[in-house]
């Protein structure tokens, strides 16, 4: 008398990426990203890019700005928590604060995570006030050519991750939350032509 053997099956579970909201890797025609729809209109959710501040130009695959400091560029997704990431490069040169940009309302209120290029780079965490900056933390780093900055805010919690490594994690207050409100423009921030940025990914909250 014979049993049936027992085949067991050990697979690691692995986890999906979180659905994006939108994305964008700039393989535009090159010229003024105002009014675009992103370059992969099917797979991110077909979003027009409305530029809020400066000129943003699309050249090469890559987009930056000219003109206001700073420059801001959003899509209008639907999420006030979120990641939103890029990826920067000549971030390591000159002088600038380039990044992105999370829960803009429209007008001139939004969170911001910028990298700073000075005598010492750093990461800065901002709270735009109706036009009014506040740094609501700060890390230095290392800054290489090329870096991805990520900006994620879940509820009350914000974080900026460089290149998948967190370097600033901070804590909302309450008045900021409320000041944030529901709005959930998401996008560029820039203040130097010199640093250009691609493949812009907003995703539900998420490490980078």
């Amino acid at each position: 008398m014979s049993s049936d053997p027992l085949v067991a099956f050990d697979r690691a579970a692995t986890a999906g990426a979180p659905a994006l909201a939108t994305c964008d890797n700039f393989d535009l025609t090159v010229g003024d990203l105002a009014g675009r729809t992103v370059s992969d209109a099917a797979r991110c959710s077909g979003l027009v890019w409305t530029v809020h501040a400066g000129t943003w130009t699309v050249s090469g695959g890559r987009v930056s700005a000219t003109a206001a400091t700073p420059a801001i560029a959003t899509l209008g997704t639907a999420l006030s928590s979120a990641t939103v990431s890029v990826e920067l490069a000549g971030a390591d040169v000159g002088v600038h604060e380039t990044g992105v940009v999370l829960d803009h309302d429209g007008a001139d209120t939004y969170l911001a995570a910028v990298v700073v290029g000075d005598v010492v780079p750093r990461v800065d965490l901002l709270l735009v006030d109706g036009g009014v900056t506040t740094v609501l933390a700060s890390s230095p780093v290392t800054v290489a050519p090329s870096v991805v900055v990520a900006l994620t805010r879940d509820g009350a919690t914000a974080t900026v991750h460089l290149d998948g490594a967190l370097v600033v994690s901070h804590v909302l207050d309450g008045a900021t939350v409320a000041t944030l409100g529901a709005a959930t423009g998401a996008g560029l921030s820039a203040s130097n032509s010199s640093v250009t940025a691609d493949d812009l990914r907003v995703s539900p909250p998420a490490t980078p």
